[in-house]
């Protein structure tokens, strides 16, 4: 597996190029707020493609990181923050996941979710779910397709989705 990684602070890069493995999990007290992650082709039968969890371990940020221009596929969750604020989830291809393509769980706020194509999420099949005390979040110019629901929004508040494209979903 390559995997390597950037933070804006310390000139540190992350990158995972065709892993053909399950993709990976940030939890408390192993991430450091500013990354950008560009992981290509997480192509994974895992739990998740990338996972920012600020709510196991010490209570270390799991914020502001920009997560763009990757692939996700064949994980229960392609993208899945909890309690992870001020992340940018640009430009991401999330397709064959079987629980949400794009998933803020809980606790997540003034993310955005702009220009991503999710498409064909089976299962619970969310293309993007926002649940659970999730406040200000932008989700914008994404396609949401063929997936069993569209864009969910429950138990949220956001700040505004607009200019999606959300058809065939089932």
């Amino acid at each position: 597996t390559d995997v390597f990684g950037y933070n804006a602070t310390t000139g540190t890069w992350v990158k995972a190029v065709n892993t053909g493995q399950a993709g990976f999990t940030v939890v408390s007290g192993t991430w450091w707020p500013g990354w950008q992650v560009s992981i290509l082709d997480i192509d994974g039968l895992g739990q998740y493609g990338v996972f920012l969890d600020t709510q196991v371990g010490p209570q270390v940020s799991c914020d502001n990181n920009l997560i763009r221009n990757c692939h996700f596929t064949r994980n229960v969750q392609g993208i899945s923050l909890h309690g992870a604020d001020s992340n940018y989830l640009v430009n991401n291809r999330v397709e064959s996941n079987t629980q949400s393509g794009i998933n803020l769980f809980s606790l997540c706020d003034s993310n955005v979710i702009l220009g991503n194509t999710v498409l064909s999420t089976t299962g619970s099949g969310e293309g993007i779910n926002i649940a659970n005390q999730n406040t200000f979040n932008i989700v914008r110019n994404n396609t949401v397709t063929r997936n069993v629901k569209g864009i969910l929004i429950n138990g949220s508040n956001i700040d505004g989705t607009m200019e999606n494209v959300v058809s065939f979903n089932t």
